[in-house]
């Protein structure tokens, strides 16, 4: 399955219920949302609902999360935990810290890859392409969560 330039697996998919939407610009096309998976409440960012499709609350569907991180948050981890969370900080709504173990890389343009992250969810981080990284290091990271919709489900 393509998305953008990046070809996503289908079990990196996660099934979520949208529980707020919050439009962020009058057009309503930048989004804040909060949607349930897997028993926990994430606050998202989603740039473009025309391009990442719109989101309703009480709607169930398949979404795929990113995050987008700066080198300086993204570090080697001494213990194997997985959780993630999401917080609102000064001047970023969509604040999410995880810690979670590197199972796959998708390449991402030129300068960056996926790290796909298990954390309890599935969650492609930013990784620089000349990172050290490599799958089954366990990483913590931060930055602002993205994800964008997959496809509806029939529920």
């Amino acid at each position: 399955m393509k998305l953008g330039v990046v070809n996503i697996k289908q079990n990196y998919l996660e099934k979520a219920e949208i529980v707020n939407v919050t439009p962020l610009d009058i057009q309503e096309t930048t989004l804040s949302i909060i949607v349930r998976v897997k028993g926990k409440e994430l606050k998202c960012f989603v740039s473009d609902s025309r391009e990442k499709g719109y989101f309703s609350v009480e709607e169930k569907c398949e979404v795929f999360f990113s995050l987008m991180t700066w080198s300086k948050k993204l570090v080697k981890a001494r213990n194997e935990i997985k959780e993630i969370r999401t917080e609102e900080l000064k001047g970023t709504p969509n604040h999410c810290f995880l810690s979670g173990k590197i199972i796959d890389f998708l390449p991402l343009g030129v300068n960056y890859k996926y790290g796909i992250v298990d954390c309890g969810i599935f969650v492609a981080v930013e990784i620089p392409t000349d990172s050290e990284l490599k799958i089954g290091d366990y990483i913590t990271a931060e930055g602002r969560l993205d994800t964008r919709k997959v496809k509806e489900e029939n529920v």
